[in-house]
């Protein structure tokens, strides 16, 4: 449920104005097992976003989105929030315009949402199936819906929130993408096109086509994806979300096809709704062997929250969630 503040500008500065501004966020406490063998109580998931929508007349509108994670990457005790996916669209009969700074899990992320896991270190985060976690820029324009169809063009900037002159070259991407929907179909197809020397290793140029479908059944709802690197090897995944009453159950699992092996994410959780905002919620996350190797030779592993000295496979969380 959105709440809503009235915040006033400095009258010395632009007059008399006011913003509509709303809030929402979600926050939990849990106890938690995590892949490096750490465990205990812990404040965790809490974040708040900040959106405000201005009418521009003509059907057209301006909306910003501001994220916080306010307990901090990787729940260090710093008290320090993060920025996290933040936006600005300009949205009307032509279209939508964005601008936006992200953490991005990739297109994956939809069906790997399934599961309902809330992990300390999650299928992304891990980089076992070969998608690690990263922060992005775009650019992006999608055109109206045409018959359930909604086509997209993006420009992607993989470093951070600048990429330095040196690296620029080595990390972007365009991505022509079109969405559907129809009924209880949702499918997503994407055609990455890095730039010419996005491996680091040769000239050629890497491309990557994803897709995703997900189905409402009205008793479930399931997922597939598939990702494969014109450079790398496929990862493909599946997803299944079970509502019962108050209970949710949730499923995902997601395969890296290697050359010489395969790493393999499951996680799963089961949620009881207390109230419409307030859940308790159990998770599991589990790595086979191979993917643990892959994940401890990862370089930037604890950019991602993963430590580079795993002490196991497998980790749960079990805990209160609140969202507002």
């Amino acid at each position: 449920m959105k709440k809503s503040l009235v915040a006033l500008a400095a009258l010395a500065v632009v007059g008399a104005a006011s913003a509509q501004v709303s809030i929402t966020g979600t926050t939990s406490f849990s106890y938690q097992n995590d892949l490096s063998g750490t465990h205990g109580f812990a404040l965790s998931d809490s974040y708040l976003e900040f959106g405000a929508t201005e009418d521009l007349g003509g059907g057209t509108a301006l909306t910003l989105k501001e994220g916080l994670n306010t307990n901090g990457r990787g729940t260090t005790g710093s008290n320090a929030a993060s920025g996290d996916n933040t936006s600005l669209s300009v949205k009307g009969g032509f279209g939508a315009v964005t601008v936006k700074t992200y953490e991005s899990d990739g297109p994956l992320a939809a069906v790997e949402g399934l599961s309902g896991a809330s992990l300390s270190t999650g299928m992304f985060d891990s980089n076992a199936v070969g998608l690690g976690k990263r922060f992005r820029n775009a650019l992006s324009y999608s055109l109206p819906e045409i018959s359930g169809f909604t086509p997209a063009l993006t420009y992607v900037t993989l470093a951070g929130q600048y990429a330095s002159t040196s690296s620029l070259d080595a990390k972007t991407k365009v991505v022509p993408a079109v969405t559907y929907k129809n009924g209880p179909l949702t499918a997503y197809a994407e055609y990455a096109v890095f730039n010419a020397t996005y491996n680091a290793t040769a000239d050629d140029q890497v491309t990557q086509p994803t897709v995703t479908a997900l189905y409402d059944f009205g008793v479930a709802t399931a997922g597939f994806g598939w990702t494969k690197a014109s450079n790398d090897q496929a990862t493909y995944i599946l997803g299944v979300t079970v509502p019962v009453g108050a209970v949710s159950l949730g499923l995902a699992t997601a395969s890296y096809q290697g050359t010489s092996s395969t790493a393999t994410w499951t996680e799963a959780s089961a949620a009881y709704a207390v109230s419409k905002r307030t859940t308790l919620k159990a998770s599991f996350g589990a790595l086979n062997d191979a993917a643990v190797a892959k994940a401890n030779g990862y370089s930037s592993a604890s950019t991602y929250g993963l430590s580079t000295g795993l002490a196991q496979n497998c980790e749960y969380r079990v805990g209160i969630f609140h969202s507002f």
